[in-house]
């Protein structure tokens, strides 16, 4: 399901409720959208108090999807519907306590849940209701033209309240094709030593998700970009961030930089049959992961490997 389609059913679904002309897509399926690439999950911003669970919970009743996932925390809900993941939030301000990256998060207007967020790119709303779209900041449509990832506040404050906001600019400047604004990569190179107060779960996450990217075929000037793994190994190392991990963790980084994860949907498909997008989704995230933890292994071996999941 595309951005349009879902987005008539949800208006149709919260039309005459408390839910009408207050909730928006956001993040990145919109920016996904801007740029015609395909999105593989939707996030949604509530101006409601509480209105992330609220509204999940709302939408499970009505399509009789399965409950939705929680975090009352945070105000968050993901729900599973025809094969999409629809995550929703409560708009929200966050307070930072010094050496916590998990915020003490309370209801606030739209506006402020924009600034919260961590790239201009990441802050474009589209209106479920109306279908308008909207830039607050006047700067995510631009700098998604001009290839570029800046932060939505001061990029020091923002990468020492969070530093994985440091392995996101890095991520989304492999997967987009795009560069990093200058004032947000001298943050970056300051506080790369901030990564160490990562736990070891969340850092593999996201320095998976970088060597992992698959970048545009081109940079729209005719020449072809790095390999999928060079340029996020090439960004870790001139940010400072891979001497800030330990020995073991930069050489597996290294190893990975050397190879490549070449396998494709469509081989899914010729040796599976016909899928579910969610199906592809399970599959390619299992092969992801082996393939990061020992990136020796070829398509045929992860094809192999999801053979032995399945018996």
């Amino acid at each position: 399901m595309n951005i349009r389609e879902l987005r008539i059913i949800l208006a149709e679904a919260i039309e005459g409720t408390e839910f009408s002309g207050k909730v928006y897509f956001v993040g990145g399926a919109v920016r996904d959208f801007m740029m015609q690439r395909p999105t593989p999950d939707y996030d949604f911003a509530v101006e409601v108090p509480d209105g992330g669970i609220r509204l999940a919970s709302f939408l499970q009743e009505k399509f009789g999807t399965p409950p939705p996932v929680t975090h009352p925390q945070f105000g968050t809900a993901v729900l599973q519907y025809l094969g999409d993941s629809l995550e929703f939030v409560m708009t929200r301000k966050e307070e930072y306590l010094p050496g916590n990256r998990n915020p003490k998060v309370s209801f606030a207007s739209l506006d402020e849940d924009i600034m919260r967020r961590d790239f201009t790119i990441n802050t474009l709303l589209l209106s479920v209701s109306g279908g308008s779209l909207q830039d607050p900041t006047r700067r995510g449509l631009k700098d998604i033209m001009d290839k570029l990832i800046r932060c939505t506040s001061d990029p020091y404050r923002s990468f020492s309240e969070d530093p994985v906001r440091m392995l996101r600019a890095i991520r989304f400047a492999c997967l987009l094709g795009f560069q990093i604004n200058e004032r947000c990569w001298e943050a970056i190179q300051e506080k790369a030593l901030l990564v160490k107060n990562l736990s070891g779960s969340r850092l593999e996450s996201e320095l998976s998700k970088i060597m992992l990217c698959v970048p545009p075929k081109s940079t729209g000037q005719g020449q072809a970009c790095e390999p999928e793994s060079g340029r996020g190994y090439r960004l870790l190392q001139e940010s400072g961030i891979v001497h800030a991990l330990d020995p073991s963790l930069q050489e597996h980084l290294a190893l990975l930089s050397r190879h490549r994860f070449d396998l494709l949907p469509r081989q899914l498909s010729e040796r599976f049959g016909v899928l579910a997008a969610s199906q592809i989704r399970n599959y390619m995230q299992i092969a992801q992961t082996a393939w990061y933890r020992n990136p020796t292994l070829s398509s045929d071996d992860l094809i192999h490997l999801l053979e032995k999941a399945e018996s």
